[in-house]
């Protein structure tokens, strides 16, 4: 399946967002992940932690 295809795009969205979520997971165990649908040319999730994300 080719990542150019729309199917293939889908998939690949997909699967980036699990990556991104188990990252999190590593990174800060105790999140509890919620919603995180992949869309037509992104993805997200939102997560339910203690202490809010922070940029540095």
């Amino acid at each position: 399946m080719d990542a150019k295809s729309k199917d293939g795009h889908s998939v690949l969205l997909h699967s980036t967002a699990h990556l991104m979520a188990q990252a999190v997971k590593r990174l800060y165990p105790k999140t509890k992940v919620t919603i995180g649908p992949f869309l037509e040319n992104r993805f997200y999730y939102d997560f339910d932690v203690e202490i809010p994300f922070t940029r540095r």
